[in-house]
């Protein structure tokens, strides 16, 4: 089953399919979402904190 024949499926279907509704999938999909989208933002903290005493030393 292609990707948009999922996505298309009614809600009983889409169930019977993935065992899970589809309001729940999106629900836990926001929750992943956020979490990368966090984990993303303290790498980036990390990168930049990370090169500030190179360049010090460098000046």
């Amino acid at each position: 089953m292609t990707y948009k024949q999922v996505k298309s499926l009614k809600e009983e279907d889409f169930k019977r399919l993935c065992t899970v509704l589809k309001r729940d999938l999106n629900q836990m999909l926001e929750v992943v979402r956020s979490g990368d989208r966090h984990k993303r933002l303290y790498w980036a903290t990390c990168k930049t904190q990370l090169g500030r005493p190179i360049i010090n030393d460098i000046q």
